[in-house]
């Protein structure tokens, strides 16, 4: 199991990588801070009908602190600030006023991230597939 955790990982790193110019980290702040933005809306397998067309709207989005993000990733404030100020610079994340962040639905939206979503669901599939194959799952049908 942590051999295709592990592969997992490393497949989505690179192609995370690929949208953010081969910046691993400006991905997992990017991706931290548009998760975080939208977490108080989220339930485990229920999905929103607040959302429209897969994507919650703006207003709905809760702007998150550098501080929490690197809470959150382990990694430095510093670090996490550079990275979203370079995000907000590449117009893929808002600074609010009180220095607050959020990744608008738009950016979302975009065909490379939609590219993206398509890529990593194609990754999980194979991850699923490798850990039935190897026994510590059971066959049948992918989780939906």
């Amino acid at each position: 199991m942590g051999r295709v955790g592990l592969d997992l990982y490393l497949r989505v790193a690179v192609i995370v990588g690929e949208i953010f110019d081969g910046d691993v980290i400006s991905g997992l702040t990017f991706y931290a801070i548009a998760h975080a933005n939208v977490r108080h809306l989220n339930q485990p397998r229920v999905l929103s009908p607040l959302a429209e067309a897969g994507l919650f709207p703006d207003d709905l989005r809760k702007p998150v602190s550098c501080y929490s993000v690197a809470k959150q990733l382990g990694l430095p404030r510093e670090t996490i600030r550079r990275h979203a100020l370079r995000l907000v610079a590449a117009e893929r994340c808002v600074q609010t006023e009180e220095r607050r962040y959020y990744v608008p639905s738009a950016v979302l939206g975009a065909p490379e991230f939609s590219r993206l979503s398509r890529l990593l669901e194609a990754e999980l599939d194979s991850a699923f597939l490798d850990l039935q194959r190897s026994g510590v799952m059971p066959g049948g049908a992918l989780p939906a």
